[in-house]
């Protein structure tokens, strides 16, 4: 009886430990020192390439996806072959940022979202959102769904 109710603990410990390192591993990262500066370079870089200006360029990592948002941007009223265009442009930026940073190696998604966003909301409304799939190579591939 006893040997049971040891082996059925030791079972559940073992559950327990594993269910907090699985969502250990799924909580989001906050980026690191190297992480932040590449994040802070890149949206300048991705800035420049697309004529925008600095403040309507965030870039943020939410796991294993890097997400490139345009706020508020020009780029809202256009059509989403427009909106895929720029995207296209952007992916490119991203490429070349994070090839072979080790900071980046669990990135697997880039997602360009195109947000209309006011001064007293934090998250805004999604226009639209141009998602590309890492390749092989690291490059950023158009996914269409």
């Amino acid at each position: 009886m006893f040997r049971a109710f040891a082996l059925g603990s030791l079972v559940a410990l073992l559950s327990l430990a594993g269910a907090g390192a699985v969502s250990h591993a799924q909580a989001p990262s906050s980026p690191g020192e190297p992480q932040a500066a590449i994040l802070a370079d890149m949206q300048n870089s991705v800035a420049r390439i697309i004529g925008a200006e600095a403040n309507t360029v965030e870039v943020k990592v939410n796991r294993n996806i890097l997400v490139v948002e345009r706020v508020n941007s020009n780029m809202n009223n256009a059509t989403h072959s427009a909106r895929d265009n720029e995207a296209t442009a952007i992916a490119g930026v991203v490429s070349k940022a994070i090839a072979g940073k080790p900071e980046f190696g669990a990135v697997v998604s880039l997602q360009v979202q195109y947000l209309i966003r006011q001064a007293s909301d934090k998250d805004g409304k999604v226009v639209d959102t141009v998602e590309f799939r890492k390749d092989p190579g690291g490059g950023f591939q158009f996914h269409k769904t």
